[in-house]
Parts: C-alpha cells; sequence; structure tokens
C-alpha cells in the first residue's frame, strides 16, 4: 500500500511538473503572439525587455522595430537595443538602420550604431552615409560617424566632408563641421578645409571656420 501511494505521489508530482512546464510554455506562446499582434505598435523599450527576458530574439526585435510606422522613432529603437544585438546579428542591425524610410531617422541611426560594429560594418556604414543625397544630413552623420573609424576609413571621410560644407547652403553650419572634423583631417585635406573656410561669404562663419581649424594646422 504504501509503495502504492509513494507511486502515486511521484506520478502526481510529475504531472506538476509536466504542468508547469507547458503552462510556462503557453506564457512565452501567448506573449509572442500577442506582440506579433501589436506588431508596429509596441514601443521600442518593451521590445528591448522581451529581448533581455528572452521572450524575443534580438533578430526578431530588430524586424518588429522595421515595421514601425514612425520610422524616426524607430532610429532611436534600433540604438536603444543596439547593446543587446549579438555579434552575428549586428548586420541585420545596419540593414534596418539603412533602410529607415525617414532620411533624419537614417542619419542618425548610421552615426549613432558605429560604435558596435566591425571594421568591416563601420565600411558598410561609411558608404550608407556617403550615399545620402541631403548635404547637410551627410556632414552631420559625417560628424558623428568619424571618430568610431580606423584612419584608413577616415582618410575616405575627409573628402567627402570637404564636398559636403562646400555645398552646405547655411555657412553657420559648414564653420561648425570644419571644427568639428578638423582633427580627423589629413594634413592635404587641412589645407583644403582651410580654403573652404576661406571662400565662406559670411565673415562670422569665417572667423569661426578658421578659428577651429587653427590648432591642428601645421605651423
Amino acid at each position: 500500500k504504501q509503495e502504492k501511494i509513494g507511486s502515486y505521489e511521484q506520478h502526481k508530482k510529475g504531472e506538476d511538473l509536466n504542468t508547469n512546464y507547458y503552462a510556462e510554455q503557453f506564457r512565452c506562446v501567448f506573449s509572442l503572439s500577442s506582440i506579433h499582434n501589436i506588431g508596429s505598435n509596441i514601443s521600442g523599450k518593451l521590445l528591448k525587455l522581451a529581448v533581455e527576458c528572452d521572450i524575443l530574439s534580438d533578430r526578431q526585435a530588430i524586424k518588429r522595430y522595421s515595421l514601425k510606422p514612425d520610422q524616426y522613432r524607430c532610429a532611436f529603437d534600433l540604438i536603444e537595443i543596439a547593446g543587446t544585438v549579438q555579434r552575428c546579428n549586428l548586420t541585420k542591425l545596419l540593414e534596418a538602420a539603412r533602410n529607415l524610410r525617414d532620411k533624419e531617422g537614417r542619419e542618425y541611426a548610421l552615426s549613432r550604431l558605429t560604435p558596435y560594429f566591425s571594421e568591416n560594418l563601420k565600411a558598410k556604414a561609411l558608404e550608407a552615409v556617403r550615399n545620402i543625397g541631403d548635404e547637410d544630413l551627410r556632414a552631420n552623420a559625417l560628424i558623428g560617424l568619424t571618430p568610431h573609424l580606423s584612419e584608413g576609413l577616415k582618410s575616405r571621410v575627409g573628402v567627402d566632408f570637404i564636398e559636403a560644407v562646400r555645398n552646405i547652403w547655411e555657412e553657420g553650419y559648414g564653420a561648425l563641421i570644419l571644427s568639428r572634423l578638423a582633427p580627423y583631417l589629413s594634413e592635404g585635406l587641412k589645407a583644403e578645409a582651410f580654403k573652404a573656410a576661406r571662400d565662406f561669404e559670411d565673415e562670422g562663419s569665417q572667423a569661426r571656420a578658421l578659428s577651429g581649424l587653427a590648432p591642428h594646422l601645421s605651423k
């Protein structure tokens, strides 16, 4: 009789464990279903929490971010999740940033995500920035991108940067860019930057640009 009672209790305990296991699985499936249903309306912080709790993979979260109708807000969400993305999925993160339909969001995401990328992905991010048509946005992206690049990639930035400055309509902004990027330019490009600053018609902008360049010019 004792053996039967012990056998029953062991069986009952096993059933309880199975019940708990399936209940946990059901909760996970339900959570995933809820996330899929609300889709693009889910907040970036909640998606990040879902990744941290292993409800979603980082790859699934990146895909959800990309579906958001507010593509500018999506840029901030991609940056927020960057620290939790596995190295093998960083390419997906770059693709999501590169494919943002909002051009300002795309510029912001590409420049802020660069520290998380490998050298190869940084080169691809730079290429995406170089393809930004708006001169102001491209220059702004270069400001955020450049400090995180290798010396080889920085030399490629310099040419684009000088071209962007010469084509920017607002000379005051051009002066700011010259000052911010001057430390990363080669000697030859610093000379080009100096010429670009001298070409400013607005005397105030010219003065700000030259004063920002001066500490980085060879004597």
